[in-house]
């Protein structure tokens, strides 16, 4: 099979199932107890946000919820070709202007893949990009 990294993973066809195989391969793409001997198995969301987004998304998804902010988005729902979200590396949260402001301010300096917040701007590949539209009532962040 080969060499398994998370940059790989996140190209997967199906990248909520883990082969028991790569469990050996890829150590640091397992989420903890979650895992048994099963050969395939399929975990949450959630989840998989953790395990392929590694620790800093869900340290931004923990600061987001001490916000008060809510996680609308992960691996679900429809979002622009290749997006982060596909591969379980984004996430999307919304909640009151202010602690989106807040949020959007503190993971400016955390060096994110892509940060979205159309009221404050953009960043991708650690360049302010100016909003790109479509972010004005949730902040969307990945690594």
């Amino acid at each position: 099979m080969g060499d398994f990294s998370s940059e790989t993973a996140g190209y997967r066809s199906s990248p909520a199932v883990i082969n028991s195989h790569e469990i050996e391969l890829a150590p640091k793409l397992i989420c903890g107890p979650r895992m048994t001997n099963d050969v395939f198995q399929t975990i949450d969301s959630n989840d998989l946000v953790d395990c392929f987004g590694g620790s800093r998304l869900g340290d931004a998804r923990a600061r987001a919820q001490e916000l008060g902010l809510r996680i609308t988005s992960t691996t679900g729902g429809r979002h622009a070709p290749g997006s982060y979200h596909y591969s379980g590396r984004a996430f999307d949260a919304a909640g009151s202007h202010g602690a989106m402001r807040q949020f959007y301010r503190e993971m400016a300096g955390t060096n994110p893949t892509e940060l979205f917040y159309d009221p404050m701007g953009g960043i991708k590949n650690g360049r302010n990009i100016g909003a790109i539209g479509g972010h004005g009532t949730h902040v969307h962040i990945a690594y």
